[in-house]
């Protein structure tokens, strides 16, 4: 069955950063509330859209996905119809408290150098780039190479 049988005139589309989905599928549909457009960050300017997992958090009181866990379409699918029905059948605020979203820090910072004539030796990256650097040489073609350049993050000024 297509996707435009689904959505009869009557139906509600609902879901959270649908006007992607719908433009990636060519889509015009009538009725769609896209929770990315009903709720919005206070004090953030009004094209910062909250993300599906900060709504979660801020309106429902729950985690969407564990650390490290796979995403799921159908838990998306199942939490915007939850914020939706939390908006019309509570009325929670859709003004929500800005959520700063942990992220790990990373083990190695890597730097790709491109277009570097194969002529130029590793040694010489080492004495422009300071630091305990491992480098990662890839020939592109005949006239040019790549380097890939990993330090460990404790190593790395800020």
């Amino acid at each position: 069955m297509s996707m435009k049988k689904l959505l009869s005139h009557g139906t509600i589309l609902i879901g959270h950063s649908l006007h992607n989905d719908l433009r990636a599928l060519k889509i015009d549909h009538a009725r769609v509330i896209d929770t990315s457009y009903v709720f919005k960050y206070r004090d953030q300017p009004s094209n910062r859209r909250p993300s599906l997992c900060n709504l979660c958090k801020s309106v429902l009181g729950f985690e969407l996905r564990k650390k490290d866990s796979l995403h799921n379409c159908l838990d998306d699918a199942c939490t915007a119809m939850k914020l939706v029905l939390a908006k019309i059948e509570c009325g929670v605020d859709c003004i929500i408290p800005l959520v700063r979203e942990e992220v790990q820090e990373p083990k190695v910072a890597k730097l790709l150098v491109h277009r570097i004539p194969v002529v130029v030796h590793s040694e010489e990256l080492h004495k422009v780039i300071p630091g305990d650097i491992t480098i990662e040489v890839k020939i592109k073609n005949l006239k040019s190479k790549e380097f890939i350049l990993e330090e460990s993050v404790e190593q790395v000024e800020v």
